[in-house]
């Protein structure tokens, strides 16, 4: 009877262990491979798994569309688009986007190239994301790089 009570002890402690490891959801980002925004998406997967550890999430990477699709999005309640435009999406992964959005499977997060929306790249506008934005289509893409500088003391800045 003596050794029961330990391993039962035990059991419960490896229960209880597994209970608050288990994320309370699972998040998906996808950001483009390299490239001059790589130290953005660095600096972004840093913060998100200082957020993920803090909020008790978890956050899986991809770098294309190629695996989404209904069954794929349906492990996740939110989609993070650190730094991936909405042109060069397989058709299977658009439909499955629209669907998730659409009927409220999860949510949506957008950085930076997200919505850079425009016959861009050799690739056609995908109309309902561009009214998933408002409507919004850049003519132009930016020509050049510019300087500038980030403070969190807007005081600083001149």
């Amino acid at each position: 009877m003596l050794v029961a009570i330990p391993v039962a002890m035990h059991a419960v402690t490896v229960f209880a262990s597994a209970q608050q490891a288990q994320p309370k959801f699972k998040v998906i980002a996808i950001a483009e491979q390299g490239g001059i925004h790589k130290p953005f998406v660095d600096a972004a997967k840093v913060w998100l798994a200082q957020e993920a550890i803090a909020d008790g999430f978890t956050v899986d990477y991809i770098e294309n569309t190629d695996k989404i699709d209904d069954k794929f999005l349906s492990r996740y309640k939110l989609f993070i688009q650190l730094n991936y435009p909405p042109y060069a999406w397989t058709p299977t992964a658009m439909t499955a986007f629209q669907k998730y959005i659409e009927e409220g499977r999860g949510g949506w997060v957008g950085f930076h190239h997200a919505t850079l929306l425009g016959e861009f790249d050799g690739y056609p506008i995908w109309p309902w994301f561009s009214s998933f934005m408002g409507g919004i289509r850049f003519t132009k893409y930016i020509p050049t790089f510019v300087t500038g500088a980030v403070s969190s003391n807007p005081r600083s800045i001149r």
